[in-house]
Parts: C-alpha cells; sequence; structure tokens
C-alpha cells in the first residue's frame, strides 16, 4: 500500500501526463498516428495491429489515436489482411498503398505526408475551440517494439518541446529515437547491427543515439515533414539520412529504451535492399 502522500504525488504526475496529451482548458488535445510501413507482411501483420491497438486502448484516450499503415507495394495479401481487420475498431486502422515496392524509408514519408494532408483538412476542435495537433510514431510492421513505453516517450518528446511552458507547442520539430533494449536476436544480426551503428557514428557523429537503425521513432509532425521529405535514401538506410538532417537542421533529439524482440521471419534484406 502507499501512504497518502506518496499516492497524491502518484496522481498528481498522472493528471499533468494527462494534461499534456490530451488536453486541459489552456491547451488542445495532441493526436497519435501510428505509421507502421509494410512490405510483404500478411503473414504478421494482423498479430501486429491486434496487439498494437489492445496496447493503445490501454494507453492512449479513445478518438485522439489511430495506425496507418503504409503498403508499400506488397506483392502478397498485406493490404487485404489490414482491410478485414480494420473494421469496427475502438483504435481505427486506414491502409494506404505505394503502387509499387519503393522501400521502407518511402513508405513512411508517404505515411507521413498522409498524416500532413489530414490534419491540414481538419476543422477546429470544438472541446477545445483550437486545432488538434498530431505526433507520430513510426513502428514497424513486424510488433517487435513494445508500446508500453509510448507514455514516457510522449512525456519525453513534450519536455523537449516545452509543452508545460508558456510558447511552448507541438508544432515544434523534435524527436525521439528508439533504442532497443534487452534483444533477443541472433548472433549475426548482433554483429551487422553493431558494424552499421559504428559506421554511422563516424559518418554522421554520435547525435547522442546509441541505434541508429531501431524502427521505433516518435516525433512531432513537423520534424517527420523536415526528416522525411524528399529523401535521397529511400531503403533500410534512410535512417542514417534522417538522423543527419536533425543534425544540419538542429532538430533536437533524445532517445529511450525500448523493449525488442525480434520476430520470427524478421528479414535483415529483401531482393530490394529494404527492411
Amino acid at each position: 500500500f502507499q501512504d497518502g502522500n506518496n499516492f497524491e504525488e502518484v496522481h498528481d504526475i498522472q493528471e499533468r501526463n494527462d494534461d499534456i496529451l490530451f488536453g486541459s482548458s489552456e491547451r488542445a488535445p495532441v493526436k497519435l498516428t501510428v505509421i507502421l510501413p509494410s512490405y510483404n507482411e500478411a503473414l504478421r501483420i494482423r498479430d501486429t495491429l491486434k496487439e498494437y491497438t489492445l496496447q493503445l486502448d490501454r494507453i492512449w484516450e479513445r478518438g485522439y489515436c489511430d495506425i496507418l499503415v503504409v503498403n508499400d507495394g506488397s506483392t502478397d495479401e498485406t493490404m487485404q489482411v489490414v482491410q478485414e481487420f480494420s473494421g469496427d475498431r475502438t483504435i481505427p486502422v486506414d491502409c494506404i498503398s505505394l503502387e509499387r515496392n519503393l522501400g521502407k524509408g518511402a513508405a513512411v514519408a508517404r505515411g507521413i505526408s498522409e498524416v500532413d494532408r489530414r490534419q491540414s483538412s481538419n476543422e477546429k476542435d470544438e472541446k477545445n475551440c483550437g486545432t488538434m495537433e498530431t505526433i507520430i510514431l513510426v513502428a514497424d510492421a513486424d510488433g517487435s517494439g513494445d508500446m508500453k513505453c509510448l507514455e514516457s516517450m510522449t512525456t519525453l518528446l513534450a519536455s523537449i518541446l516545452e509543452i508545460e511552458k508558456h510558447g511552448g507547442n507541438w508544432k515544434k520539430p523534435a524527436m525521439v529515437v528508439g533504442y532497443r533494449n534487452s534483444m533477443e536476436t541472433s548472433p549475426l544480426r548482433t554483429v551487422t547491427r553493431w558494424g552499421f551503428r559504428t559506421v554511422v557514428q563516424t559518418v554522421i557523429g554520435n547525435r547522442h543515439v546509441r541505434d541508429s537503425q531501431c524502427g521505433f521513432k516518435l516525433m512531432s509532425l513537423s520534424a517527420g515533414l523536415q526528416l522525411y521529405s524528399n529523401l535521397h535514401l529511400v531503403g533500410w538506410t534512410h535512417d542514417v539520412e534522417v538522423l543527419y538532417r536533425a543534425q544540419v537542421l538542429n532538430i533536437p533529439t533524445s532517445e529511450h529504451p525500448v523493449e525488442w524482440t525480434d520476430k520470427a521471419g524478421s528479414k535483415l534484406l529483401t531482393p530490394d535492399n529494404n527492411v
């Protein structure tokens, strides 16, 4: 049991977090869109959507969260599986498709541009008399990243953006990059990841990011637009360019641990060099 003081402290922290995420009398709420770039994920995407919608329903307030699957020119039934799943869900699930396989970076960029298009067409939020701003979580379609870190990642993003201070708002660019924690992975993946991280840190500098290739990234919409528009690297190496852009543009970037489990069937490289 907690004593009264501890209980009140926990309650105050939770109330403050709720004000940050879901708005208050002075601040409009923030909406979360989870982008899942997907290429030939028909066998696994249903399980990911099931798990993520369950987790998001516990973490995020209903009406302020959705999932956008970007089908990267799949040749299997990925889109059909998503459409069948998306029915009547407490967390809305939608799917858009690229005409052909362009790469993970291109799929993420397409998803962000779609979020921006929808954001621009949204009407004023009637409850708070202000526009509902949007933040984006990019995650892997195989569900390797655990969503339970999302709330603390969002609190960190809010801290970077100084949401609780006068003048702080979700429109400013900022990003929180996950780093894979307690990974269950093969020796080949471990060596490959270590080698790639070393090269990345040598080329673009540390950037205080230990895991440049982690597929779990939370960002404001403005950061996403600046970091992913007109990418030169559109395949699995796109993260290098994204982090380099963040450095050049002075976009605040931090990192946060993500519990990670490599799922059966995950690919290091596809024939087109995409993850």
